[in-house]
């Protein structure tokens, strides 16, 4: 299986479900793969220029805008409240996804916004 094949498997998922999955699949390559990714997972997932929590409301955006699953996109929204993301500021978030992709982007973030209620 060649670097291309990976990522090419990896593009088809709607949203890289969880990193372990993406370092099996480098770890089938080369482990020399999994390490890189590895790395490149924890430099990009920690308070930086941006703080973490907004890395995360642009990954719920994101995930919204390309359409994943129901379950995947409240992992990611779970992640964004754990790194310190109001509500309000999901909410925002999910306002410039609806801006940006359109209504029915918004309607099916509905999900999303339900589960917000009960962190008011």
């Amino acid at each position: 299986m060649s670097l291309f094949d990976i990522f090419s498997i990896m593009s088809g998922k709607s949203f890289c479900e969880e990193p372990i999955e993406a370092l099996e699949i480098a770890d089938s390559v080369n482990p020399k793969l999994r390490e890189a990714l590895k790395e490149l997972h924890s430099f990009i997932w920690r308070d930086g220029a941006l703080p973490l929590k907004y890395k995360h409301l642009i990954a719920l955006a994101l995930s919204i805008c390309r359409g994943v699953e129901e379950k995947q996109a409240h992992k990611v929204l779970r992640r964004a409240i754990d790194s310190g993301a109001t509500p309000d500021e999901v909410i925002e978030t999910l306002l410039v996804v609806a801006w940006v992709e359109g209504i029915p982007a918004f309607v099916a973030s509905r999900s999303i916004l339900e589960a917000l209620k009960g962190k008011e």
